[in-house]
C-alpha cells in the first residue's frame, strides 16, 4: 500500500510538471492562489518542488473574504505555511457584498478582482477534475449554453492581466488527497463547503455520489464532453468573426446585414457584437428580445436597449453600444488656455493645439471670456461664409450625428456668441485665415 501511495504521489508531481511545462517559460512569475484548502495547499507544495527545475519566480496570494469567523485563522496559517516554504505571500482582504446574485458569486468576483492586478504572468488555480464535473453539471442545469457548458480550461488567457493557469484539472480529487495525506500536508477546512444550501455543494454531497454508484467513470466522461463543447464554442466564435467581417463597421452593427442570417446565426453575431464591447452574454431570453427589437427597427427609429451598465442604440440602420449613457443637464466650464480641459459632465476632454492658418483665430479667441457649455436649443451657427447662417439642429442631422451624442457635444462660447461646434464648424466671422495663427479644438471621449 505504502509504494502504491508513493506512487499515486509522484504521478501528481510528474503530471503536474508536464503541464506546467507546456505552459511556462524559464524566468516568468506565477503566483499560486492559496486558500488553505487542501487542493491549493497540494499545488503550492508541488510548485515549490519544482520551481528550480522550471526556473520560475513563485510566489502565493490569499484573499480573506471575511465571511467565516475562522478567516484570520486561515490567513495565519497560509502565512506560516508559505513562510515553510520560503513563498512570498500577498494578503488581500475583501468585503463581499451580495449584489443579487449570490454570495458565492459575489465572492469569486473579489477574488478576481484581485487576481488581475497581481504582478505575475500566471495565477495558478487548484481546480481539479470534480470541479470540472461539478461546474459543467452546475451549467446544465442552469440552462448554459455552449460557452457556460465549455466549463473551466486548463489555461485562460486574457489580455493585459495574468493568465488563469489550472495545472490539476485531470487529477481527480482522490488523487490530491493521496498527495497530501502521504505528505502529511496540513490543510484548513471550510465549513461553507459543507452546507448544502449552496447549489454546488448539494451537487457535490447529495447527486454526484449516487451518480458515481452507476457512473464510476462520470468525471473522465464529463471533462470529455466539456472539450468537445468547448471546440464548439471556437467554431463557433469562428464563425461570428467571419460574419462580423461584412456586419461589423467601425464598432457598429450593420442591421440589414443582420436580417439577411438565420436567427441562429444572428444570436451568435450578436453575442460576438456585445462581447467586443466586453458586455457579457445576456440570458436566452433577453438576446431574442434584442434581437426582435433590432430587426423590427426602421432606418428613422431611435431604438434604446436598455442593458446593465450601458445601452444599444440604433441609428440610420446601425447598432451601436453605449458603455456609459450619459444625460448630462445644463453645465458649462471656462476655457483659460488650457493644452487639456476636462468635461467630466459629457465623459469627455477638450484638447487644444495652434496651428497656423487654421482653427479659430487665436487673436479673437484670446480677446474675450471663453466659456464651454451644453446645448439649450435653438443654436445657430454659419460654418460656411457663401451659405447663411443656419440652426444647430440641422447642421447634427446633415453631419448624421445620432441625437445621443448631439445631446452631449460641448459649445464654445466666446463673449455668449457661439464660435465653435466639434465636428460641426467655425463660425465663418472666427476662423483664422491663410497665414493668421488659429486654434484647433479636439473633443475625446474617455473610454
Amino acid at each position: 500500500m505504502a509504494v502504491s501511495r508513493k506512487l499515486k504521489t509522484n504521478n501528481l508531481k510528474s503530471h503536474t510538471q508536464t503541464v506546467l511545462a507546456r505552459y511556462l517559460r524559464s524566468g516568468q512569475k506565477v503566483c499560486v492562489a492559496l486558500s488553505g484548502g487542501m487542493d491549493s495547499v497540494v499545488l503550492l507544495d508541488i510548485l515549490s518542488r519544482l520551481r528550480d527545475t522550471l526556473q520560475i519566480g513563485l510566489s502565493a496570494v490569499h484573499v480573506n473574504h471575511q465571511l467565516s469567523p475562522n478567516a484570520l485563522e486561515w490567513e495565519l496559517f497560509c502565512r506560516e505555511f508559505c513562510f515553510s516554504r520560503d513563498v512570498s505571500l500577498t494578503v488581500a482582504q475583501v468585503l463581499v457584498e451580495n449584489n443579487g446574485s449570490g454570495i458565492e458569486a459575489s465572492a469569486r468576483r473579489a477574488r478576481y478582482d484581485i487576481f488581475r492586478h497581481l504582478d505575475a504572468d500566471f495565477i495558478a488555480l487548484g481546480h481539479h477534475l470534480d470541479d470540472q464535473a461539478e461546474t459543467l453539471l452546475l451549467q446544465l442545469l442552469r440552462g448554459a449554453g455552449v460557452s457556460g457548458l465549455s466549463a473551466m480550461p486548463a489555461l485562460r488567457q486574457i489580455p493585459g492581466e495574468p493568465a488563469l493557469l489550472r495545472p490539476l484539472l485531470d487529477m481527480p480529487r482522490e488523487v490530491i488527497r493521496t498527495y497530501a495525506e502521504n505528505l502529511a500536508l496540513k490543510w484548513v477546512h471550510d465549513e461553507s463547503n459543507d452546507n448544502t444550501d449552496f447549489d454546488r455543494n448539494y451537487l457535490r454531497h447529495k447527486v454526484l455520489p449516487l451518480i458515481s454508484v452507476r457512473f464510476s467513470a462520470y468525471r473522465e466522461t464529463f471533462s470529455r464532453a466539456s472539450r468537445h463543447l468547448s471546440e464548439t464554442r471556437v467554431l463557433l466564435e469562428d464563425l461570428a468573426k467571419m460574419d462580423a467581417q461584412e456586419a461589423v463597421v467601425d464598432g457598429q452593427l450593420d442591421l440589414a446585414v443582420l436580417a439577411l442570417m438565420r436567427r441562429a446565426r444572428q444570436k451568435n453575431l450578436l453575442r460576438y457584437f456585445l462581447n467586443l464591447h466586453s458586455f457579457g452574454a445576456p440570458s436566452s431570453a433577453n438576446l431574442d428580445d434584442m434581437l426582435d427589437q433590432l430587426l423590427n427597427a426602421r432606418s428613422d427609429s431611435q431604438v434604446l436597449i436598455q442593458l446593465s451598465v450601458g445601452q444599444i442604440r440604433c441609428y440610420r440602420g446601425y447598432a451601436r453600444v453605449l458603455r456609459d449613457a450619459l444625460e448630462p443637464v445644463g453645465w458649462q466650464a471656462v476655457w483659460s488656455g488650457e493644452t487639456e480641459l476636462s468635461l467630466p459632465s459629457i465623459g469627455s476632454v477638450l484638447i487644444t493645439r495652434e496651428v497656423l492658418g487654421n482653427g479659430i483665430s487665436r487673436e479673437k479667441l484670446l480677446s474675450g471670456i471663453v466659456q464651454i457649455r451644453s446645448r439649450h436649443g435653438g443654436e445657430r451657427l454659419q460654418p460656411d461664409c457663401k451659405r447663411p447662417n443656419r440652426s444647430l439642429k440641422n447642421l447634427l442631422q446633415e453631419a448624421e450625428i445620432p441625437p445621443w451624442e448631439r445631446a452631449v457635444l460641448p459649445l464654445i462660447y466666446l463673449n455668449d456668441v457661439l464660435v465653435m461646434v466639434p465636428g460641426i464648424g467655425i463660425n465663418c466671422d472666427f476662423q483664422a485665415v491663410p497665414g493668421e495663427q488659429g486654434i484647433v479644438f479636439e473633443l475625446v471621449r474617455k473610454n
